[in-house]
Parts: C-alpha cells; structure tokens; sequence
C-alpha cells in the first residue's frame, strides 16, 4: 500500500506544526501560496525546499527556447523585409533602385508619377525683401530698387518697406509694380503715408494698373511706404517683374 501524499497550502513561509499529518505515515507537502515554493520536512525534522516552484518557472529568463523562430505569426526582420519595401529598392514602375531622398532619380518611379511630384516642386514658394532707402527719390526719377525675371509655373512673394521722400510737395513720388506676361493669379497691395496722421493705399490684381501716386506730402520729409505682391506664373512668362520710383509729373 503506497503512502498517500498531502499538501497543505500556506499563505506565508511553512512552520514546523504544518507538516504534522493527522491523515497517516507521512508528512504532507507545504506550498507557499505568497510564492508558489513548496516544502518538506526530512527525517531530522529539518523544513527544506523541494527546489522550484510548485506553480512554475515565474522568472521569463530562465525559460529554454527563447531565440526559437517557432511563431510564424510573430513579425521579425525576415518578415517584415517580405511586407514592406526596404530604403533602398526600385520603385513601382520604376527601372533602377533609390537609395538617397533626393529629389531626382532617374527611372526610380513611373514617369507619369514623376511629372506629378516635380510639379509640386516647383510651385514651392520664393519670398524676397526689399528694404531700400528712397530718400533721394525726387532727385532720381525712375529708378528700379528691384527688378527680377521670374520662371514659369512658379508662385513668388514680395513683400518691403520703402522710405519715400520729395522735394516739392505738389510733385509726390509714383510707385509702380509691373509684371512680366503670362500670370495666372496675383495680388497687390500697396501703401504710403502722406503725412503722420494720414495715408493712400491701392489693392488689386496683377492684370490691373498698379500704380500708386504718393502726393501732396510734406517736402523734405522721410515718409514710410509698404509693398506686398503675390503672384503666380503660367508656364512661359516674358519680361521681368519690377518695383519703379519715379516722380508725379
């Protein structure tokens, strides 16, 4: 007739009453069910411990297996290389590989897709200032503080503040913006102080006059003025865009 064994469940470390067996030969199996160790009692009445946990191996590092590729479901670098492009591969449509984000590389996108991004490109916005001090003005009619030659599809600001002076107070200064052919949309705003109490302003659009006569003003006195322009090129724009000073005749 074999011994039967008996646990006895502990909510903390076992004591030496826990292992008397009321329930025949034998001392019964402690577990400490703070920690899940289990104990015994030898034959000098010593409490030992059985050597692991009754509950299991509770540390994860003391697992075997763990570098074991035994879960297809798991994503790992192999796999992941199968789900997505890499940096450097060839792209859909495309001839040849791309290793640099760079603008341009030929034959790494289908070319219709190319066209498309190299024309968002060049629709990027230029901003210019100008700060120029027209001090002299009376005394330097038509003079051309900013002349530029804009490219074809592309949008420009232009935005300054000028200093206007004249000598006479019955012959202002004229300021003028002139665009090149070829805008498909533009705005302008220009504005000047008469005085220190008053001012002209214009606004309008690239294809109407821009044009603005700052007078009467008081003579010999630096007055300020503010330019703002925005506009946008077709694709083959003919002459040059330009900010002109010159004197009321």
């Amino acid at each position: 007739m074999s011994t039967p064994l008996w646990i006895v469940l502990s909510p903390g470390a076992p004591v030496a009453a826990q292992f008397s067996s009321a329930r025949g030969a034998g001392t019964p199996i402690v577990i400490n069910t703070a920690t899940g160790l289990a104990y015994y009692m030898d034959s000098a009445g010593v409490i030992q411990p059985l050597g692991g946990s009754a509950i299991g191996i509770t540390d994860h590092g003391a697992l075997t297996g763990l570098n074991d590729d035994d879960h297809p479901n798991y994503l790992n670098s192999t796999r992941g290389d199968l789900l997505y492009a890499p940096l450097s591969h060839v792209g859909s449509g495309g001839t040849s590989e791309h290793d640099l984000a760079t603008e341009f590389t030929a034959g790494f996108l289908d070319p219709l897709d190319k066209v498309i991004l190299n024309d968002i490109n060049d629709r990027s916005w230029t901003w210019l200032e100008l700060g120029v001090d027209f001090s002299t003005i009376s005394e330097t009619p038509d003079a051309s503080p900013l002349a530029f030659t804009p490219i074809g599809s592309k949008s420009y600001t232009v935005e300054g503040h000028l200093l206007l002076e004249t000598s006479d107070n019955s012959l202002g200064p004229v300021l003028t913006i002139s665009f090149p052919t070829d805008i498909s949309r533009g705005i302008v705003s220009l504005k000047a102080a008469t005085s220190s109490s008053s001012e002209v302003m214009y606004h309008g659009i690239a294809t109407d006059p821009a044009s603005l006569a700052v007078s009467p003003m008081a003579a010999n006195t630096p007055l300020p003025a503010f330019v703002q322009v925005s506009f946008t090129t077709g694709a083959s724009p003919s002459g040059d865009f330009a900010i002109s000073l010159s004197q009321e005749p």
